[in-house]
């Protein structure tokens, strides 16, 4: 898998490859995306296009669904839809979790 930092790249998954509607996520899953912008973890966020390494700030809702904003050391942000999200893994420490595989239906 690439591992990439926000510097220069677009969002990883605005709108994932042909379009496909918004699918929620689990609420347990959900409940670590809000623990990580709650302490604004550093992270890494898993998708099937790459990995980014940013800090977690909050969530946002836009007509294409519901994203997990990050921002990198230079202050730019970034978005990742959230059922775009494979794993969450906290690089900070100490930290409430260390890795959430996120459920797939």
């Amino acid at each position: 898998m690439n591992q990439r930092s926000l510097s220069g790249d677009k969002a990883l998954s605005d709108v994932p490859e042909g379009g496909a509607p918004y699918q929620p996520i689990a609420c347990e899953d959900y409940d670590f995306v809000e623990i990580a912008c709650l302490d604004r973890y550093e992270v890494a966020v898993e998708t099937a296009t790459g990995t980014l390494l940013a800090r977690a700030i909050t969530t946002e809702v836009n007509q294409n669904g519901e994203f997990l904003v990050l921002t990198d050391k230079t202050g730019q942000q970034q978005m990742v839809r959230l059922d775009q999200i494979e794993t969450l893994r906290v690089i900070t420490r100490p930290s409430r979790f260390h890795e959430r595989t996120f459920a797939r239906s």
